[in-house]
Order: structure tokens, then sequence, then C-alpha cells
């Protein structure tokens, strides 16, 4: 997923095997930790890694292309929970670095890097006072920028339907 970022920044053409055995710091019910596989899947029961949502850019401006990208977790019940997690690319092997929980059943929408590579979270959610059986309808945009391989977020902005 690594070489196919379409964010203006280019990745090296071998670097899907970056995503290879990379260790995250979530741990499944019976207290391991989990691990991606050379497909890209996550190991253990319930992390899931979306292969539809992740953008590439140079975060620390070694050179190197970093990425973030969603994933979804579910331990069996009727929510399921959406993060964005940062990978840095240290000497070539992409890393964990952080991650920022979007929340419970929300409805990804897009995720963007700009110019100035603050990355771009688009989702629905519902509002407080509605039950989880209600389809997500709000927008959500939140910003975020890497900082000391740190998440921040720099804005989230919240757009009611018409």
């Amino acid at each position: 997923m690594l070489a196919a970022c379409l964010t203006g920044y280019q990745a090296e053409p071998d670097s899907i095997n970056l995503l290879e055995n990379i260790t995250i710091p979530y741990e499944d019910l019976d207290g391991n930790f989990v691990v991606m596989d050379k497909n890209g899947n996550f190991e253990g029961n319930h992390l899931y890694f979306n292969t539809h949502y992740y953008a590439c850019a140079d975060f620390n401006t070694d050179t190197r292309i970093d990425m973030i990208t969603i994933a979804s977790e579910n331990y069996g019940g009727s929510g399921t929970f959406y993060d964005l997690i940062l990978f840095m690319n240290n000497d070539g092997a992409l890393h964990y670095s952080d991650n920022w929980g979007g929340g419970d059943r929300i409805n990804p929408q897009g995720l963007y890097i700009n110019r100035k590579k603050e990355i771009e979270f688009r989702f629905l959610a519902r509002a407080s006072h509605d039950t989880f059986a209600v389809t997500p309808y709000i927008l959500h945009i939140v910003k975020l920028i890497v900082r000391n391989k740190k998440l921040y977020v720099i804005s989230h902005q919240i757009i009611p339907p018409p």
C-alpha cells in the first residue's frame, strides 16, 4: 500500500515489503499484541487494517516515506472502533508511532495530506443524543499534524447536515 500513495510524494517501488511484521500496541482480548502479516492483515482477534484509507508523506523530513492509515477493531459486540494509525519509516522499516481514536461506529469518508503535511480525516458520526442504530450523518473534519512522531489535533470541524 505504501507504494500506491497518491499524495504527491514518491515512495520506493518495493516499499510494500515494509509492512511485513509490524507490531502495534493493540492488545487482543487475551493480552497479545497484534502483528501485521506480509499481506497487510493483522493477526489476532479483531483488528483490521483498512486498505482503502491511507496516505503517505515524509512527516519528519528524513527523506523516508511515512504512512497514516485507519484501523478498525471489534471485540465481538455491536461496536466497531476506528483509529488513525501513524507509522514512521525508520531506516527503511515502518514502525508504529502513534494513534488517534476516531470513535465507535463512525463512517470514514476520506484521509488526506495537504502540502503542509497536515492530515485531514473526514468521517460521518451521529449526534450525541442519537442511538447507535442511527446511520451516521454529521460530517466531522479533523486536522492533525505530526510532531516528534506523535499526532496532534489542530482543528475539529463539525458540519451538520443541511
